[in-house]
This record gives C-alpha cells, sequence and structure tokens, in this order.
C-alpha cells in the first residue's frame, strides 16, 4: 500500500462510551423552578427538551472545566461555575458549548429525516425506541441468548450510537447520489490529480547493521557513523566497513526487503527503522539511528523498485466517497450556519450548571 492513502472508511460504531458515561455520573443540572420534561428551544421548528439537551450539557462539562483552567488557573470550587472570567462564566460557556453541537446534532437528523432515511427527530421517540431495544436484549439475555454489543444503553450512549448510524446512512446515501450524478470524466480528472496519493509504494531491498555496543572508548553513535562513513567512501558493504573498523563489540548484519516486513502496531522502534528505510535511493546509507541509546542501526539501500499505482478502477469508489464527504460536510456546515434557534419563553436561561 501507499505511504498515504486517501481510502476514508466509515466505520458505524461507538467509541469510548463507557468513559463518557462515567463522566455523566459525575454531573447535575439545576434550574430555577422543577422543570418536567418541556421544550427549552427549537432548532429549524424541531423540538429539543430539557433531557436532551442536559445530555449535550454533561458531554461538554468537563471540556469547560478544562478549558477555564488551561485559560485562567481556576479549579473546580464550590463558586467555580457560576464566577466570571473576562465577562462569561464556565456555566455560560458550557451551555454556549452544548447548544453549538446540538443545533449540529438535530441538523444531522432533521436532514436524515427529510431524505427519508430515519423515522423521527424527536428525542422522545429515540427513547422510546431504547427502551424497546433494552427489553428485548434483557429478554434474549434472560434466554440465554447471544447479544453485541451493549446489552442495556443509558440515554447518551443511544443516542451516539444512533448519531453514528444516522451518519452511516447519510454517507452511504449523499454516494448514492453522487455516483449517479457524477460524470466520469470528473472522477478520473481526480485520479489523475491525486494519483501520488494512490502510489502503492516502494520494495526496498537493504542492508540492515544491528549494534548494541561499541569498542572501550567510543559511544555507539560515534562508532556506527564512522562505519557508515568508510562504506560510503569505499562504496562497500557496512558488514565490510564493521569487519575493517573493529569499533563495534556486537552487532548483526542481515539483508532485508521492506515489502516483506510484518511490523506489529505497538512496536515503534521497527515503524521508525521503516520510514527511513523508504527515504534510501540505492548507495545511500542512514545517519545512525539510536533507541535510547541502547541500541543503534544502520541502513544501506541495496535497489528500490517501484511498485507502481493503484487503478483507476480500483479506487473509482474511494474517490467518489471522498467527494460524497465534502459535499455531505458542505452541506451540513451551511445548514448549521443558517439554523433557526427559537427560544420558549425564558427556559433555557433558568438552567445552570454546576
Amino acid at each position: 500500500m501507499g505511504e498515504r492513502k486517501k481510502f476514508n472508511y466509515i466505520l458505524a460504531g461507538v467509541v469510548g462510551l463507557m468513559a463518557v458515561f462515567a463522566l455523566c455520573l459525575l454531573f447535575r443540572i439545576k434550574t430555577v423552578e422543577n422543570l418536567e420534561d418541556d421544550v427549552l428551544f427549537t432548532v429549524d421548528n424541531y423540538p429539543v427538551s430539557r433531557k436532551e439537551f442536559s445530555l449535550f450539557i454533561r458531554d461538554q462539562r468537563s471540556d469547560a472545566a478544562q478549558y477555564f483552567y488551561v485559560t485562567y488557573g481556576a479549579e473546580m470550587k464550590s463558586d467555580f461555575w457560576a464566577t466570571e472570567f473576562d465577562g462569561q462564566t464556565p456555566s455560560e460557556y458550557c451551555k454556549e458549548k452544548a447548544m453549538e453541537e446540538i443545533v449540529r446534532y438535530k441538523t444531522e437528523r432533521i436532514l436524515a429525516y427529510e431524505r427519508g432515511l430515519i423515522e423521527s427527530v424527536d428525542y422522545s421517540d429515540l427513547m422510546a425506541d431504547m427502551r424497546v431495544f433494552n427489553e428485548d436484549n434483557a429478554k434474549s439475555d434472560a434466554a440465554g441468548e447471544m447479544t453485541y454489543g451493549l446489552t442495556a444503553f443509558e440515554p447518551w450512549q443511544y443516542l451516539l450510537y444512533i448519531r453514528s448510524a444516522c451518519n452511516t446512512r447519510l454517507m452511504k446515501d449523499e454516494m448514492e447520489r453522487l455516483m449517479d450524478s457524477i460524470p466520469e470524466e470528473t472522477i478520473r480528472a481526480r485520479y489523475d490529480e491525486d494519483k501520488e496519493n494512490y502510489s502503492k509504494g516502494y520494495r526496498v531491498t537493504y542492508e540492515r547493521l544491528e549494534a548494541e555496543s561499541a569498542v572501550s572508548g567510543v559511544d555507539l553513535k560515534t562508532a556506527l557513523g564512522q562505519v557508515a562513513e568508510r562504506a560510503s567512501m569505499n562504496e562497500e558493504s557496512l558488514k565490510d566497513a564493521a569487519e575493517t573498523l573493529e569499533v563495534l563489540e556486537e552487532y548483526s548484519v542481515t539483508q532485508e526487503i521492506s515489502s516483506e516486513k510484518i511490523i506489529g502496531k505497538d512496536d515503534i522502534w521497527e515503524q521508525f527503522v521503516q520510514e527511513e528505510v523508504v527515504r534510501l535511493e540505492p548507495g545511500m546509507i542512514s545517519s545512525p539511528l539510536l533507541l535510547s541509546g541502547n541500541n543503534g542501526c544502520l541502513l544501506r539501500c541495496t535497489q528500490r523498485t517501484d511498485l507502481g499505482y493503484d487503478s483507476y478502477e480500483e479506487v473509482k469508489n474511494s474517490i467518489i466517497l471522498e467527494e460524497a464527504q465534502k459535499v455531505l460536510q458542505a452541506s451540513i456546515e451551511e445548514r448549521v450556519q443558517d439554523a433557526s434557534v427559537v427560544f420558549v419563553s425564558d427556559k433555557y436561561e433558568q438552567i445552570i450548571v454546576e
């Protein structure tokens, strides 16, 4: 595969839900009077209830506290949320950020509803669906049947789960629309413009010298540098240069091929080495590479083969997907900016984060 790909696949799922839920348990909001689940405001005529909005405040509370701590050094004391900093309290800031996010969330769902991708935008319907989902899972669990994922959702968890699914449907719908409308020549032109992004990379054959120590009185980096300099000046292998200089005590030399290396996701050292390998041209020797001063290596490229590019047909759908992402995001951003938010009396103002 190439060094840089534009394959942006949509992954439906819920990320970090339990961590978010843990934050939620640390939060509460209060109002001047005991309001039930009445409407605080509307977004493009769709209602937002107090319970729904409180979920977004909970999500923003930790970030708000962090912002005021980093910006003003404010700590979460008893009067933290009501104290003004440059004319704004943390409570007001948290509500503002929650408002921004819920307007975006509602806009996504309104767009999906208008396209016939979901049945409702209302929070009450969402919670009704959650209760049915939880009840069905509870019955399956009691019957010993296998269930996948969480067996029971809390409101915020379910909202995130449904939001992810909604965005996946929007993305799929946008891509299908583009596939029916975007001209073939436009897609091919994008492929030609961004062809380097579809490079399969290179197969690099290289000599690798690994060393753990140098002779007495010489540090490892200096010793490796001497080996590299001699090998370069005399156009000889790292092995021959090391044997001639005798400045390394414990070392090994291997011949390797970059495309055949299997690298673990946690093997940071090997990832770093391979990043250096792909930069080398035939005859080039890397500078000494050191890992915590206890291990070092040199790399000498002996052959470099261009593996070519993914074909147009292989990446055509990815190009359409990328364009669909741009179109959908632009559409959502425009609607967010133009969204009409209408407050119901002073109920929103009565909410205080603490």
